[in-house]
């Protein structure tokens, strides 16, 4: 209310508006868009799929963005072990964020090494990891496990 940057009398719609894209690898599958006003479009390229989707938030508020997916098989395998990374990108420009990821390993996985530290772990038929990330750069989070 006292930013003198934003005069509401001054505008006819000072709500924001932007189009979300979640850049994810090829052929992933989209199961559950929670907190959008219509369910994301899947684009298809080459090197990855977006989900794509316009998003509003009433001026002086916030507003929460879930979105389920799968993706194909990205696990590297080497000797008796598997690794799976994932890399999370900042988006230039804007404010420090966090990420909540989650990540169910396979029935019977051990693990062997995970980074960063997993801020949550517990199993329910799978070992299953949580992450909060804060975004203040890139990050990567990496997980090696024996299946």
């Amino acid at each position: 209310e006292q930013d003198p940057a934003v005069k509401p009398a001054h505008y006819s719609d000072i709500d924001y508006h932007n189009l979300l894209q979640l850049f994810v690898p090829p052929e992933s599958i989209l199961h559950d868009a929670e907190g959008f006003s219509s369910t994301p479009q899947v684009v298809e390229a080459d090197d990855y799929t977006a989900f794509v989707s316009v998003v509003s938030v009433a001026y002086d508020t916030s507003e929460r963005y879930r979105l389920a997916y799968t993706t194909p098989a990205l696990v590297e395998q080497f000797g008796p072990y598997r690794r799976y990374t994932l890399r999370l990108e900042k988006q230039p420009g804007t404010l420090t964020d966090f990420a909540n990821v989650q990540v169910t390993l396979p029935p019977d996985a051990t693990i062997i090494s995970v980074s960063p530290a997993a801020s949550a772990t517990f199993e329910i038929d799978s070992p299953i990891l949580e992450f909060r990330v804060q975004l203040m750069t890139d990050k990567t989070i990496e997980i090696v496990y024996r299946h």
